[in-house]
Parts: C-alpha cells; sequence; structure tokens
C-alpha cells in the first residue's frame, strides 16, 4: 500500500470539532487504497468466522492482518494525521461488531478508556474509527450518534464508572429530556470509515433486515504529539474559523430515516451558539496557541492621566466580576440537563481568567477544589485547560490538586501545550515527587502518570519506567507506558534507547495485563524502528506501521466481562 497521506481541510477540521465526527467515503482504487473486492474479502473473512468474529475481541487485527491495510490508506492515515498529529498511535483495544437480524438497539453510551481510566478531553487527543466493509442502509442498523455530544458528561447513573461513562436507555432521555440534540444514523457504502471523537454519544441502532448481516470494525487512536510541536497538521489556509455556518446548519435526518432507524429526531439544540467558545478554543489548540487568548475583559495595567480612562477601566472590571459571578454559579450547578450550560461557562471563564493571576487565583478559591464533587471539578479541569499556562503557577504551588483527578488531569493538558522549558521541568518534578511519594488514590496516580507524558523532560521517563514496574495497579502501569510512548515520540529520550527497550521487552513479557504488554510491545517496536533510523542519521523518520501480535491475555469480551460498545 502506498505511504502517503490525503490531509483534511479547514473545514473539514472544524467540523469535526463542532459535529464531533467526519464520513470518510469510500475512494479506493484498489492500488493505493482498498477497493471494493478488498472490502467483499473482509466481509466474508468475517463472515466465515462466525461467533468467532466477536469472541476474537482485540485478536480480531492478527486474525485478520489485512484490516491495516484500511487504516494505513491515504485517506485514513491523512485524515487522523490531521486530527491527531503526526505518530499518533493504534490502540490496542478494537473489535468486530456484528449486527444480526433481530438485534435490538443499544442504550445511548461513550465507551470507556480502555487499559487505563482518565478524565475526558474536549480536545481530540483519542479518535475512534468505524469500519464498515459491506453497504449499511439503514435496516441493517448502522451505529447512531448524538452529532454536536462530544463535549457532554453524564453523571447520574453512571454506576462504577468514574469519568462521566453513564448510559441513556433511550434516545428520547439523551436527545430531548437532557441536551435536545439530534440523533443521526449513519448509513453508509461499503468501504466507509467514520471517524468519531473519542466521547461522542453513540448506540448501535437495531437490525430490521430479515436476513443480512452487518459488520462494524472498530479501532482506536491516541495522540503522541503536541500541537505546539505539530500545528495545523492539517491542509490549514486560514487560522480563522468561522462558525456561523455551523450554526446555521439544519437538522439533515429525515421521517424515513426516523422510522427505520428507531431514534428519535429533533431540532439542533438551542445552546449551540454557546458553545462557541469551546469550538474556538480547541481549534486555537489544534494550531498550536500556548493559551487561549479574548481581547475582552483584559485589565489595563498602564496609569492613566485621564478620569475617563479611570472610568472606563473601573467600569471593565466591574463587568468582570459580574461575569465572574455568574460564570462561577454556573459551574457549581448540578444534574444532567445543565452540563452544556457548565461546558459553555468553563470555557468563557478560562478565556475570561488567561493570563490574569489575580482572576485565577480568585475563581478557584471561589470553587472550593478540596469539596468539589464529579461534575464541578470536570468543569473546573475544562476551566483550567482553557487558561493555559497562566494557570500553571497556582496548580504547582497549590497543595489542593494534589487530591483532584481531574485538576491533575488539567495540570497534564496545560503543561502539553506549555512552550517554556522551565515550566516544563517545574512540572515534572513536582509530578515525580508526587508518584515517588505515594497515594492511595489511583485515579490521581493514574492522572499523575498521563501528565507526566506531556512534560517532554527525559527525567520523567525514569520516573514513569519505575511506576511501570512496581505500581499495583494495572490502569496505572498501561498510562506509564502510554506516556513513555509520548516521551519517545517528542524525541527526548534519544540517548537512552536501547535501556527503555530493554524494560519494555520486560513488561511485554512480564505484565499480567493486556494493555501494559501491548503498550510496550508497541513501544519496542517504535524503538526498534528509530535505532534502525538514527544508524542512518534520520532523526525525522516517520513512525512505523503498528505492530500486528496475538494477545495471550484472553479477548477482554467474555460474556462477563463485556462493557458497551458500538
Amino acid at each position: 500500500m502506498a505511504t502517503g497521506r490525503e490531509l483534511l481541510s479547514d473545514e473539514q477540521v472544524q467540523r469535526f470539532i463542532v459535529e464531533g465526527y467526519l464520513e470518510l467515503p469510500p475512494c479506493g482504487d484498489g492500488i493505493t487504497s482498498p477497493g471494493l473486492a478488498f472490502h467483499e474479502g473482509i466481509f466474508n473473512a468475517a463472515l466465515a468466522l462466525g461467533p468467532e468474529a466477536e469472541a476474537r475481541g482485540n485478536n480480531i487485527l492478527p486474525e485478520l492482518p489485512e484490516l491495516v491495510n484500511v487504516f494505513e490508506s491515504p485517506q485514513c492515515k491523512g485524515a487522523l494525521t490531521s486530527l491527531l498529529g503526526p505518530g499518533y498511535m493504534m490502540h490496542p483495544h478494537r473489535f468486530c461488531h456484528k449486527s444480526e437480524p433481530g438485534r435490538q438497539e443499544q442504550r445511548w453510551h461513550r465507551d470507556t478508556y480502555w487499559g487505563h481510566h482518565h478524565a475526558r478531553s474536549h480536545c481530540p487527543y483519542w479518535v475512534m474509527a468505524l469500519y464498515y466493509p459491506q453497504n449499511t442502509p439503514l435496516e441493517l442498523g448502522p451505529t447512531g450518534i448524538l452529532p454536536r455530544s462530544q463535549y457532554f458528561n453524564r453523571d447520574q447513573g453512571r454506576g462504577h464508572e468514574h469519568f462521566g461513562n453513564g448510559s441513556f436507555t433511550s434516545a428520547e432521555v439523551a436527545a430531548r429530556r437532557c441536551w435536545d440534540l439530534q440523533a443521526r444514523s449513519l448509513a453508509c457504502p461499503a468501504g466507509t470509515i467514520i471517524l468519531i471523537h473519542y466521547d461522542l454519544w453513540h448506540a448501535g441502532t437495531a437490525n430490521v433486515s430479515e436476513d443480512c448481516v452487518r459488520f462494524m470494525f472498530k479501532f482506536q487512536f491516541s495522540r503522541m504529539v503536541s500541537p505546539t510541536k505539530a500545528p495545523c497538521s492539517w491542509i490549514c489556509q486560514n487560522r480563522t474559523a468561522h462558525w456561523q455556518r455551523f450554526l446555521e446548519d439544519e437538522a439533515a435526518a429525515t421521517p424515513t430515516e426516523a422510522s427505520h432507524s428507531g431514534l428519535f429526531h429533533y431540532d439542533v439544540h438551542s445552546s449551540s451558539e454557546g458553545l462557541v467558545p469551546v469550538w474556538q478554543g480547541v481549534w486555537d489548540w489544534m494550531c498550536g496557541a500556548a493559551a487561549v487568548r479574548t481581547d475582552a475583559h483584559t485589565n489595563n495595567n498602564n496609569n492613566s492621566s485621564t478620569n475617563s480612562n479611570n472610568n472606563t477601566n473601573n467600569n471593565n472590571n466591574d463587568d468582570v466580576h459580574m461575569d465572574l459571578a455568574d460564570l462561577v454559579s454556573r459551574l457549581k450547578e448540578g444534574d444532567d440537563a445543565n452540563e452544556p450550560r457548565r461546558v459553555a461557562s468553563a470555557w468563557q471563564l478560562g478565556r475570561l481568567a488567561a493570563g490574569q493571576a489575580g482572576l485565577i487565583a480568585e475563581v478557584l478559591a471561589e470553587l472550593h477544589l478540596d469539596s468539589a464533587n464529579a461534575c464541578q471539578a470536570r468543569a473546573v479541569s475544562q476551566m483550567l485547560v482553557a487558561i493555559g499556562p497562566s494557570a500553571l503557577p497556582l496548580l504547582l504551588e497549590c497543595p489542593l490538586w494534589r487530591h483532584s483527578p481531574a485538576v491533575v488531569h488539567a495540570l497534564g493538558r496545560i503543561v502539553d501545550c506549555c512552550c517554556e522549558r522551565s515550566s516544563r521541568f517545574a512540572a515534572q518534578k513536582v509530578l515525580s515527587d508526587y508518584l515517588y511519594a505515594g497515594s492511595n488514590c489511583d485515579d490521581v496516580r493514574n492522572c499523575a502518570a498521563e501528565a507526566l507524558g506531556c512534560t517532554e523532560e527525559q527525567a520523567g521517563a525514569w520516573t514513569l519506567l519505575d511506576v511501570l514496574a512496581y505500581d499495583p495497579v494495572a490502569d496505572v502501569r498501561a498510562t506509564a507506558c502510554h506516556s513513555l510512548l509520548r516521551l519517545l515520540e517528542a524525541g527526548c529520550m534519544d540517548d537512552c534507547l536501547e535501556g527503555v527497550r530493554a524494560a519494555m521487552l520486560a513488561a511485554q513479557k512480564g505484565d499480567d495485563n493486556r494493555y501494559v504488554a501491548a503498550y510496550a510491545a508497541e513501544g519496542a517496536h517504535r524503538i526498534d524502528h528509530k535505532l534502525e533510523a538514527l544508524k542512518r542519521g534520520d532523526r525525522s523518520a516517520m513512525a512505523p506501521a503498528p505492530v500486528i501480535r496475538w494477545c495471550s491475555h484472553g479477548d477482554g469480551w467474555l460474556a462477563s466481562d463485556r462493557r458497551l460498545g458500538d
């Protein structure tokens, strides 16, 4: 297969930011990309597996290794590079979903983060790819989605899940009573790939056909490089985004779609305009901006010699504090129905406080991080990410963040877009000291290990190697290994590759968790590729194709252990 890439346009990236998904229509010519015969072959091979198609679990890739050609095609590689930056990684979790006649629709849900749980991010760190090898009309039960839902969490009824991973029992509850969204069924021709934001709410719809089987192969991909190092990884022709066209979009669903899919359809939710700061913030982040900036409500520190200027400044300060009080109160609102207001307020607060240490301290004090509930802590995390690097000094000095997984998660996301080496080094030291000191909270250790992977500091690698070897919790070890892969891709371990490779091989053979072993295998594979490139004097070699290996730890999808998918 060809190794070229077909990058996305500005409009496509902006549409993904707003809608949460992007459809890649089949365009295979059979030479550079898979053609129709290829897709038919995949369908027939999956059909021949019978019940084993789903039972293979993560091992569906080594069972059908030709699947890698779907995701290595120029179209798919270009789209994933555009959304996740260069060097992205194929996650070791994947699944073949089989829908037979009579299958009922699923609950609305979002997938868990397989191998390591962490707080969900508005910015695209993870993307899911849904591949359909056969024509999938509405009768076959295509995947249903709630466009624009990727920024919203559900807390009520979430059970044991940590990070807003509840589910809805019906489309009506999800679409009308909570967020007033419009559901859509992704009917598509054979060979289509749907890329969705990992946190987009979705569900498998009912298969109402008489005798047709539908397969959907779900693969996951994660970002390895900060957008500050690889900004605008698509064909960027204009860094000024235009969101008005998305506000004017009308519902595309038809009554026919609704009747076949069993989904409820409503007008586009009225809160779209409030999400513009979120869209703009994600766009700025993907363009490599170190912080979300706004010209509104900035403090004027110049001493003016005129009374009129002084009066203007005083009025602006009054407006700032009125806005602060209103936005902070929205962050404290409870229940799922208020989630759109919380999300919009978090980003508006971030834009308001960016670069203003006094306002940041005032907001953090008002929000009482030590007693915040799950939805409030998540909103604080989103606000801190929107503020950007100017929030780092307070976070590094304040002991309260050490007890909040959401805030530790935000620290890592902020560091990921911090251009100052001194700040990254300071964050690395605080996070390393904290991990070595230990914590009874697995989630905090998990988020700290994740944050270390964003520091681009070699010293953090030694901490992560110790976590990989000794932490008793598999999720934390898996996150540490994933963070080591990020540091590897950042190029900050080039002078210690052999030692890291030995540690990866030891984890691959000795760890009893399937995802730790899989990450370690991918790490050793990438290090081998990099060592060969360095021998040639090539320090800019692209990441290799994903390693294809059989997982000996079991499939992880036994009936007693099955989680939501599709």
